[in-house]
């Protein structure tokens, strides 16, 4: 996609972009660990779909049900019903009759699911926000029902020609691992860290924070080195123009994400 390079080339651009790394990195609320959960990609996504199938507002069926989730997720049926059991186990989800057709059972996503998937998406809007001037994301803090609207805006998008983060390889390698977005973003705080509003995250530290094990993090920031995230050598260094990428992921999330409630 084309990206506004106005953005980028604005003076507080990479401290928007920190700003985003820094609250992404926030601990999770207590309670079920759904943060966990989400952190493999294709249980993200299936639950993003889900949330996008139900405020998609199709006028000739229900819009969030298992078949339909199934059909799109990339989730094998075993898989989809194991999610939907799971999210339905944890409040995460209702199983609702639809009115038009008892029959059929709709997956109502509740708010906590809603704000935990869409919260990248949040927090683009809100880092474009400081680029800008505007206030586009104090509705969608205020309201859940605002950002799955946006959720499912995007789903449309993405469903008639292809996700954003498939133009930035390596971050979608990096989205790839388990937890591996989590880690990504965190290294990325630490390398915009400047200041006592800044973070910076020891592998420890990464560890307690995503709720994964030291072992993981040494294992996933091995794959970051071995996909040209970070120097060879053992600084731990980002690589100049993975920066340079994921800078331009940023700014093609935000301006994909602010075009959508315009």
């Amino acid at each position: 996609m084309a990206i506004n390079s106005s953005l980028i080339t604005q003076d507080n651009f990479r401290a928007a972009v920190a700003d985003y790394c820094n609250r992404m990195t926030e601990p999770a609320v207590p309670g079920w660990p759904i943060r966990k959960f989400l952190n493999q990609l294709d249980r993200y996504y299936a639950c993003y779909v889900l949330i996008g199938l139900f405020y998609a507002g199709d006028d000739d069926a229900p819009a969030a049900t298992l078949s339909r989730l199934q059909a799109e997720s990339r989730l094998s049926p075993r898989q989809t019903a194991t999610l939907v059991q799971t999210l339905s186990t944890a409040g995460l989800i209702a199983v609702e009759s639809d009115a038009r057709d008892r029959r059929q059972k709709v997956l109502r996503p509740q708010p906590e699911l809603i704000r935990e998937v869409g919260r990248s998406c949040a927090c683009f809007v809100a880092a474009f926000d400081r680029l800008t001037g505007q206030n586009l994301s104090r509705e969608l803090e205020r309201s859940p029902d605002a950002l799955g609207r946006l959720i499912a805006r995007s789903r449309s998008v993405i469903r008639q020609s292809d996700t954003v983060i498939a133009a930035f390889p390596r971050v979608f390698a990096a989205a790839g691992f388990d937890c591996g977005y989590q880690l990504l973003v965190g290294l990325m705080a630490g390398h915009y860290a400047s200041g006592p509003t800044h973070r910076v995250l020891t592998y420890k530290a990464m560890a307690e924070r995503f709720q994964v094990s030291p072992s993981h993090v040494a294992n996933v920031i091995a794959h970051f080195r071995a996909h040209g995230i970070i120097a060879p050598e053992k600084s731990g260094a980002v690589r100049p123009d993975f920066r340079e990428e994921f800078e331009q992921w940023c700014a093609a999330e935000m301006q994909h994400y602010a075009k959508l409630m315009a």
